[in-house]
């Protein structure tokens, strides 16, 4: 599994213990470069991976991850949904143009995919709710991959979270919804 540490390690650090002793953690991409002594320290056998250092993809080789029309049209929901969110999005005070729109997604694509290939990623845990373009195109890709996905989100009452696995569906009438506070463990 691949746990996806936000900048709040506030619920990390409160259930980093349980999810040691129920799953093994492989791989970690923090957001925070702050959080990394802290994770070395909580899981030392993991790989860890600053989310920025991941995005530069200096590990991906020019020929690896082909995009062919097949891989296209498998992600072609998270290209929409991708360039949607890219509509948010000033890149030196410009909006992204459609030949940039199509080359940063391609760019983004191959990341995540090649990533999950040669981590053999089962399981991704988000400390936090996936809401940028990045994270929200990676979620994406996992599902479509039958990659586990959970991620928190935080409920109405301090303290306390919701684990769920859809990004797109919220509702606590969900069957047998279980809710708890982080502290009481």
């Amino acid at each position: 599994p691949v746990i996806y540490v936000s900048s709040s390690t506030r619920i990390y650090n409160k259930i980093s213990d349980i999810l040691k002793k129920k799953i093994r953690i492989t791989n970690i991409i923090s957001i925070d470069k702050n959080n990394l002594e802290n994770l070395k320290l909580n899981f030392e056998d993991s790989k860890i991976i600053l989310r920025e250092d991941l995005i530069k993809n200096s590990f991906l080789k020019k020929d690896e991850t082909i995009l062919n029309n097949k891989i296209l049209k498998k992600y072609k929901d998270c290209e929409i949904m991708f360039y949607k969110m890219l509509d948010f999005i000033k890149l030196n005070d410009e909006y992204f143009k459609k030949n940039e729109k199509i080359n940063a997604y391609k760019h983004y694509l191959k990341i995540i995919l090649h990533f999950l290939k040669i981590n053999k990623v089962d399981m991704v845990f988000f400390s936090h709710v996936p809401h940028n373009f990045f994270d929200v195109l990676f979620i994406q890709i996992c599902k479509l991959n039958n990659v586990k996905v959970l991620f928190t989100r935080a409920y109405l009452l301090p303290g306390f979270y919701l684990f769920e696995s859809d990004l797109f569906i919220t509702s606590l009438k969900k069957k047998k919804i279980k809710t708890f506070k982080i502290q009481d463990y």
